[in-house]
């Protein structure tokens, strides 16, 4: 496995193992069978409790659901420390080149790059 070594300010190296891409997958798998099990929990939820007549309805039912599944990777990323529900169970974590805990920030850059990556 490859790994990251990094010299602190006060010379003490640090070695970090990089996830394979299998790993990456299978936390990426994890997280949207997840985020299905969501997005139909909250549509059947949605449906017993309020029946959905008009237009408007439909609009706040694409609303409950689709905002939490759009805004997962960022949230729990940040609650977190830099793990989502599939780097949990796999036991990765994001981290900056210097070992330290991103900020919201980093996270907020990797979140809006993700979407760049997925759709362009």
């Amino acid at each position: 496995m490859p790994k990251v070594n990094i010299e602190t300010s006060q010379n003490v190296m640090l070695s970090f193992q990089l996830a394979s891409l299998g790993e990456r997958i299978v936390a990426t798998i994890l997280d949207r069978i997840l985020l299905i099990i969501y997005a139909i929990g909250a549509a059947f939820l949605i449906n017993e409790v309020n029946n959905i007549d008009d237009d408007q309805g439909y609009y706040w039912y694409i609303f409950i659901i689709s905002l939490p599944v759009i805004l997962f990777a960022l949230i729990l990323e940040l609650l977190s420390n830099g793990q989502s529900f599939g780097k949990w169970i796999l036991k990765l974590r994001v981290l900056k080149l210097d070992g330290t805990t991103p900020t919201f920030f980093d996270y907020a850059l990797r979140w809006i790059f993700r979407f760049i990556d997925l759709y362009a």
